[in-house]
């Protein structure tokens, strides 16, 4: 039985692009270009692939952080999905990802060549040894910090080169506490001060303390200052 491959993204030409990349590889079935605002209600009772285009153009826009943690929060709930993403993120930023969102498990750099990366892709994280690596798998869990060695991964060439030079530098960073990251990831879903502080039981004013450090700390003005910096900085 074909895997079902669902594809996100608002351009009609990326979706085009799936089905050429994957035309010799009939155990995939494209499901259609799916809206990220409608993602909940299409993948329902379903299982398989979910590609997640994130490249950012006049008709499509690179969606923000919280967003794309949206979508892939909605996916990661539904269960029986495992995503790829694809796109011309950092390093930092493809890191924080997967580290963060199990479902993720695999990125595919937009200077790399879909067709050739993207059967590949599919196929490793799939589980099928033929293809995939298993040295190269003891590097992507170690390099993105997943010690969770049955879940498998794959990154294209840039991406793989970009996660690797994260990591080199991953040493020099600060590294936040774990009241830092919650209050972040609440911000992160556009969550306001006095909100997070209801949902986390704490004072707002323990909250307003927390977020006035956090943005002293990277030097931002606002909280999507804030969500920027953090996520080129690969801090959390």
């Amino acid at each position: 039985m074909p895997t079902q491959v669902w594809v996100v993204d608002y351009n009609s030409l990326f979706h085009l692009g799936i089905k050429a990349a994957l035309s010799g590889y009939p155990q995939y079935q494209i499901s259609g270009l799916t809206s990220p605002n409608r993602i909940s209600k299409a993948l329902q009772n379903s299982s398989g692939i979910v590609l997640i285009g994130m490249w950012s153009s006049p008709d499509n826009p690179y969606p923000s952080p919280a967003d794309l943690f949206q979508i892939l929060s909605e996916i990661q709930h539904l269960n029986h999905f495992r995503v790829i993403l694809m796109g011309s993120a950092n390093g930092w930023f493809i890191h924080y990802l997967i580290r963060h969102y199990p479902c993720v498990q695999g990125y595919l750099h937009n200077a790399d060549d879909m067709c050739a990366c993207l059967p590949l892709a599919l196929q490793t994280i799939e589980g099928n040894d033929a293809v995939a690596d298993k040295n190269q798998q003891v590097f992507f869990h170690h390099v993105l910090s997943v010690p969770d060695l049955a879940r498998r991964l794959y990154l294209s060439p840039t991406a793989s080169t970009l996660a690797l030079e994260c990591y080199r530098r991953r040493e020099h960073l600060l590294e936040l506490n774990a009241d830092d990251i919650k209050v972040l990831r609440e911000i992160a879903y556009g969550v306001d001060e006095a909100a997070i502080a209801v949902k986390l039981g704490v004072s707002r004013q323990r909250i307003y303390t927390i977020s006035r450090r956090l943005r002293r700390r990277f030097e931002a003005s606002t909280n999507e200052d804030l969500m920027v910096r953090v996520m080129r900085a690969g801090v959390c």
